[in-house]
């Protein structure tokens, strides 16, 4: 859906407590789904092999790369958030390759230009979904370069509030929300 890659340079503007920007991290350096695991129900199955396994693991994990700097970058205006988000940076390991501050999308300035922003204001039961911030949202778009943007969010037209056109819609289920991943093109105003 998102079609991130280690050459992209992704911002989440709501970063909230990192989510999106460990996944990323994860994919760009090519680290293996459950890396962070320490057992695996497969492993009790009769036929488990642990030499193979390890062997497969080790193959994996010698295709892990570094997450170089300034490739991911976010903000969230909570500090308590992103404390949160830096402490799961730090035990994901990426606390020193990935950019996050306390900042409101009205006035954050990330440390490079995006090629790809990946947004996920609040909604729903999290918050009632605000024009105001997607007003804001719209006018962060603006100062960017046209990067690649998707906003995850429970309306369409808080969305279409953020001066965006709509060029791809996925309905998903996140949080037992239904929501939208929208693929969207900021429209200069």
């Amino acid at each position: 859906m998102v079609n991130f890659t280690p050459n992209d340079r992704l911002c989440d503007p709501f970063c909230g407590s990192g989510t999106f920007l460990i996944e990323a991290a994860l994919k760009a350096t090519n680290t293996p789904p459950g890396y962070f695991r320490e057992h695996w129900g497969f492993e009790h199955l009769p036929e488990y092999n642990k030499t193979d396994w390890l062997s497969l693991k080790n193959s994996c994990d010698s295709k892990i790369k570094t997450l170089p700097p300034k490739i991911l970058f976010g903000a969230d205006k909570n500090p308590q958030t992103i404390a949160i988000c830096q402490k799961h940076l730090e035990i994901a390991g990426f606390s020193k390759s990935i950019t996050v501050e306390a900042a409101n999308v009205k006035y954050y300035r990330p440390p490079v230009c995006p090629t790809m922003v990946l947004a996920n204001p609040p909604y729903g039961i999290r918050l009632e979904a605000s024009v105001e911030i997607y007003n804001a949202l719209g006018r962060f778009l603006e100062q960017q370069n046209n990067p690649k943007t998707y906003i995850l969010s429970s309306s369409q037209e808080m969305v279409e509030a953020s001066s965006c056109k709509i060029k791809n819609r996925t309905d998903l289920v996140h949080g037992g929300l239904n929501v939208s991943l929208f693929e969207v093109e900021h429209t200069k105003s």
